[in-house]
């Protein structure tokens, strides 16, 4: 799960790179833009409902253990 995610994190770097190369008038731009959009909306949506919760419960068990 944490390989994806950076892997993910790592994708909308490339896209924002790309993106600062495009004028706002490249015929590419809002295509670029709608990708990264809809993958940084997957992610947080994946970091919200998978990995915090599981992080939490991680934490609660060591905490409780202490």
């Amino acid at each position: 799960m944490v390989a994806e995610a950076l892997e993910e994190h790592q994708q909308a770097k490339m896209l924002l790179n790309e993106l600062e190369g495009l004028g706002a008038d490249n015929h590419d731009f809002g295509s670029k833009l709608q990708r990264l959009m809809e993958s940084v909306e997957h992610h947080v949506e994946e970091e919200e409902k998978e990995m915090f919760p599981k992080s939490a419960r991680s934490s609660t068990k060591t905490n409780s253990s202490n």
